[in-house]
């Protein structure tokens, strides 16, 4: 089963998106020579240059306050066995956004054992503006949104698809919603990437 996790965090402001970035782009970071990091619209490589692209977009359409950036984090499951396969279906997963959405994915390592006791070591972050350098729209994190999107990592992977979403209360700290819906891939769509 992949996990398929959003997380907002509304009040962070400016240095929040400084914060992320630096984040996925630690060292934990896989440059595995094929797109272990990639991104549309922004540089990839750049923090301070792709906060200047994403701060265009939002100044452009006058939408500078509010969420600064929505991150999805996909946790594979064990049958990603290798940073070429994780970045492979990486790539194919983001394209969801590129019609809308500046973005920045990168893939890290992080060994956790899952439910059937076998090691799954791959996620990846894809961050995206929170504001659609094509018509200036706020991403809706609607769960009809949420579960188009965990539909097309189903698709992609093959693999069911858990939800989880993260959201910053007005005092600072998290809530967690665990969707009890599961996302199970179209059998006449699946990409075979695995």
């Amino acid at each position: 089963m992949v996990i398929f996790k959003i997380v907002r965090h509304s009040n962070g402001g400016q240095q929040y998106m400084e914060n992320m970035l630096k984040y996925i782009l630690d060292d934990r970071a896989l440059f595995t020579g094929f797109n272990g990091i990639s991104g549309y619209g922004t540089n990839q490589e750049i923090i301070c240059k792709a906060m200047e692209e994403m701060l265009f977009v939002k100044k452009y359409f006058g939408k500078v306050s509010g969420n600064p950036l929505i991150q999805f984090v996909v946790s594979y499951d064990s049958n990603v066995s290798d940073a070429f396969m994780a970045s492979s279906i990486t790539k194919e997963i983001a394209r969801f956004l590129v019609d809308s959405y500046q973005y920045i994915w990168v893939v890290h390592y992080k060994p956790r054992e899952e439910e059937s006791g076998m090691y799954a070591c791959y996620h990846a972050h894809i961050v995206i503006n929170s504001v659609s350098y094509t018509n200036g729209k706020m991403y809706s994190e609607s769960l009809e949104n949420i579960r188009s999107f965990a539909q097309h990592i189903a698709n992609v992977t093959g693999a069911n698809i858990k939800i989880e979403c993260s959201y910053e209360k007005l005092d600072g700290s998290m809530s967690t919603y665990h969707d009890n819906k599961c996302i199970y891939p179209d059998s006449h769509i699946y990409s075979g990437l695995l």
